[in-house]
């Protein structure tokens, strides 16, 4: 299965179901502990502490 937005592949399709969730951004996972702002990276949300 290949993600049509970046090429990555994967070969179980729930793997790529979650990766664009997440990973491509649709969903975003990360939130600050202080103003509950959600990221979709966690390394954006760190630098945003």
């Amino acid at each position: 299965y290949r993600c049509s937005r970046c090429d990555r592949r994967y070969s179980v399709q729930y793997s790529l179901e979650r990766h664009q969730r997440y990973e491509c951004g649709v969903e975003k996972q990360f939130s600050c502990g202080t103003c509950r702002r959600r990221f979709t990276r966690v390394d954006i949300m760190r630098s945003h502490q």
